[in-house]
């Protein structure tokens, strides 16, 4: 409701013209925590400005941020962490690669980046019991040469946790893992190696010109020595196989350590018996129980490109669509739930 009030001149025009504007109470505070609407959506509504709701709030002693009041409204969805060892372990596989954490008001925010479909059903799969995410349609630009700049699109990957996961915050500086992991038995290491290799490894089929044969081999890299040397010690102590490790120097004068290892037929039934969760990885693993050890044909050299057409046409599919949200929507509307995401991909 508005109500002008002021004092007439003589010439007949108003002096001291002002506006009330009433505004009640309780519904303000109805819109603004229980429905959890935002001051512009409140103003767009009753007619105002949005500094008028502002100054309203403030008056009536209203939290204004999300730290104050309306976050804590929409932290009680998010599920407490409940000490599961395999949990933990997982999860500390993702901080440990592809994923970095900062603590957020009431929350552990979680977020990484790809251009992989199967990272994205990987991300929902792991961290989808436990966190609330939201995929963001973004533009990088990385210089591949020093003369040429590179546009890409990709999707990033925001996982909202629980404050109780405050375990995710552990920095990945200089850490002694034989010693940080110990709590791990051989179930839970197991677990983390599988994760690892999941974010930050490859697995491959490698044709043997020299001995006619398909072979299977498994990698790990990452800039981090003593993790890459944890890796490898879990993985000569769980599938029993011989690794190699050798510092490859990137284009930023980085060292990215990798880890490779060949796998034989007889060792293919543990590494099977994994949890393994992303798509792509899944989808070589199945071609490698198949493949692994037998002669090379013609039909076995068409399955593998088929994988590899797959996981390109599906690795295109998923920049297209980042570069169609991102020029359709405004940039508050841009982040869509991982599940709707998912739907749009057919994965």
């Amino acid at each position: 409701m508005v109500e002008q009030t002021g004092s007439l001149r003589r010439n007949g025009r108003m002096r001291n013209m002002r506006k009330r504007i009433l505004i009640d109470a309780s519904l303000l505070k109805h819109l603004y925590v229980d429905k959890r609407l935002s001051t512009r959506e409140i103003a767009k509504r009753l007619g105002v400005s949005q500094a008028t709701i502002q100054r309203r709030l403030k008056r009536l002693g209203v939290a204004r941020n999300l730290g104050e009041g309306q976050h804590a409204v929409k932290s009680r969805h998010l599920r407490e962490f409940d000490g599961d060892p395999l949990t933990r372990a997982e999860l500390l596989a993702l901080r440990f690669t592809d994923f970095s954490s900062i603590k957020h008001r009431r929350r552990i925010l979680f977020t990484t980046s790809t251009t992989h479909a199967g990272m994205i059903k990987f991300a929902y799969e792991v961290c989808g019991p436990h966190a609330d995410i939201r995929c963001t349609p973004v533009r990088r630009k990385r210089k591949i040469d020093p003369n040429v700049r590179c546009n890409k699109w990709e999707w990033g990957i925001r996982c909202s946790f629980d404050d109780s996961y405050d375990f995710l915050l552990i920095p990945k500086g200089a850490v002694d893992f034989s010693r940080e992991f110990s709590w791990m038995d051989d179930e839970e290491e197991q677990l983390f190696l599988t994760r690892a290799i999941e974010c930050d490894g490859w697995i491959s089929i490698i044709v043997d010109r020299y001995c006619n044969k398909f072979k299977f081999r498994m990698g790990f890299y990452n800039s981090n020595l003593n993790l890459a040397n944890f890796i490898r010690r879990l993985i000569e102590r769980h599938c029993r196989t011989k690794t190699r490790i050798h510092g490859i120097r990137t284009l930023n004068e980085n060292i990215v350590y990798n880890i490779t290892c060949d796998v034989k037929r007889r060792d293919l039934k543990f590494i099977e018996k994994l949890q393994w969760r992303h798509p792509e990885k899944i989808w070589r693993l199945e071609l490698a129980l198949e493949l692994c050890d037998e002669k090379i044909t013609q039909e076995g050299l068409d399955k593998i490109k088929e994988i590899r057409g797959k996981i390109l046409e599906l690795r295109d599919k998923t920049i297209e669509l980042a570069k169609m949200v991102f020029a359709s929507r405004p940039k508050g509307r841009r982040p869509i739930p991982i599940e709707e995401l998912i739907r749009l991909l057919g994965i």
